[in-house]
């Protein structure tokens, strides 16, 4: 896993068809880049895995909280995307200074909303996101997931 300035990864992923109509949007209107935020690395971490099929993106919430999204290619689904997933989240306990991730997944995702349980994600309710509608929210506490996963 690795975090990476260059935004192309994620770009491509995002533009697939299958992934770029999760974006609640036209897609033939959104002119989709994470460049702006592989520019500013205090503010977003851009991790991907070494076969380039999944991102993730994680927004500076708060002093050591970071918000997780997540995209993966068809090429990444089952356990590869849970065990890919998993390495770019002890990535970031571990080397980028997150102390909590958490994230929002519109329930509709179910698969998305599953791949956060299975990633170590614990759900803590629900709420109405404005773009998407009723979320699951769910969180990760580094010492909590590293005694559940490993260092």
């Amino acid at each position: 896993m690795m975090r990476t300035l260059d935004a192309s990864v994620h770009d491509a992923i995002a533009r697939h068809p299958e992934i770029r109509s999760a974006f609640g949007c036209n897609p033939n209107e959104m002119l989709m880049s994470f460049q702006e935020m592989a520019d500013h690395p205090d503010d977003f971490a851009l991790l991907r895995n070494e076969a380039a099929d999944m991102a993730m993106v994680f927004e500076w919430s708060a002093p050591l909280v970071w918000q997780m999204h997540t995209l993966a290619l068809p090429s990444c689904r089952g356990k590869r995307a849970l065990a890919d997933g998993k390495a770019v989240i002890r990535e970031m306990f571990l080397h980028h200074n997150a102390a909590m991730i958490w994230g929002q997944t519109p329930v509709e995702l179910r698969a998305a909303c599953l791949f956060n349980r299975w990633c170590g994600g614990k759900f803590v309710g629900y709420r109405d996101q404005p773009k998407f509608g009723k979320s699951e929210v769910f969180i990760g506490i580094r010492d909590e997931w590293l005694a559940r996963f490993g260092e």
